[in-house]
């Protein structure tokens, strides 16, 4: 018993004729009613009749297309939700995030905008999980360059003051060089963000590079607390050079005079085969690269081919 033979018999009892059956699901008369005819051979009685220049549906036939009428509608609303959820898949790009979520979101922002039907899952960075594409942050030359599925963004790590504290540091001097000492940011006073947060351990890595730890007065996992903060005078904290904005008139970003505070800020396509993760890639390739080469805002770093 195949499936076609189900649909091929519901299609003579809903039509009334084997002809009309027959141009319904599209095959020829005699086929259909070849169909029929080895259904009622694997279930061992008539199904349908003669009746004068038609045909009549037997009380067999009848019982047997009340049973299969359901399943047949079943199975049907089955194959389109998946076909539904195969498309949907299609279009779905999986998005690891581990570095600059800020641009991260603006890329997703202007991909949708692009491409309506976009979809997006989007999960927090985790070296082992499934996705498309993925960012993540690393010390400056800590790891492969730039390909055709990898860009890589190098931006300083600047020290974040409050406004008063940065007009000191000038009138004493401190900063002529245009940057502070690494030394001098021992000892002071630190707002950060978590542990848990890549660039956090980009900053720990350097000052312990320096001969130092970073005395941390509060940590926070968003940025503008950070800067919040800083801006009340209640101490200082490193702040990337492009991707977390500029700050606002309360604070004064200066660069340190220190080896090792620089970050790259890597994407990666994981999934070359599928071609909205390509094109997604692009985009937050262009994104991050233009928050990069803003007016005011430094230089880009190294970017794969074409982009």
């Amino acid at each position: 018993m195949e499936l076609s033979q189900l649909r091929h018999f519901h299609a003579v009892v809903v039509h009334g004729k084997v002809g009309e059956a027959a141009r319904a699901e599209g095959i020829a008369q005699p086929a259909l009613t070849q169909s029929v005819r080895r259904l009622e051979r694997d279930l061992g009685c008539a199904l349908v009749e003669r009746a004068g220049r038609g045909v009549r549906v037997t009380e067999a036939g009848l019982l047997f297309d009340r049973r299969i009428a359901g399943a047949l509608d079943e199975i049907d609303a089955a194959r389109d939700e998946v076909r539904r959820f195969a498309a949907g898949e299609e279009r779905t790009v999986r998005v690891s995030i581990g570095a600059a979520s800020g641009l991260m979101a603006e890329a997703i922002a202007r991909f949708r905008a692009e491409r309506p039907d976009g979809r997006f899952e989007i999960r927090h960075f985790d070296a082992g999980a499934r996705c498309d594409v993925r960012s993540l942050t690393r010390s400056q030359g800590a790891g492969p360059a730039a390909s055709d599925t990898r860009a890589v963004f190098t931006e300083r790590i600047m020290v974040a003051f409050p406004r008063q504290m940065h007009e000191r540091l000038v009138t004493e001097g401190r900063l002529r060089s245009g940057a502070i000492p690494v030394a001098e940011l021992a000892g002071a006073p630190f707002l950060t963000m978590s542990a848990s947060v890549g660039f956090r351990g980009v900053c720990d890595v350097a000052c312990a590079r320096a001969g130092f730890a970073p005395s941390i007065a509060c940590e926070s996992d968003n940025p503008a607390t950070v800067e919040r903060m800083i801006s009340l005078g209640l101490g200082v904290g490193f702040w990337p050079e492009h991707s977390w904005g500029p700050v606002g008139e309360n604070c004064r970003l200066v660069p340190v005079d220190g080896e090792g505070f620089a970050r790259d800020i890597v994407v990666e396509l994981m999934d070359a085969g599928r071609e909205p993760s390509r094109a997604f890639f692009a985009c937050a390739c262009r994104t991050i690269a233009a928050a990069f080469d803003a007016p005011g805002r430094g230089e880009a770093g190294a970017l794969c081919p074409g982009h």
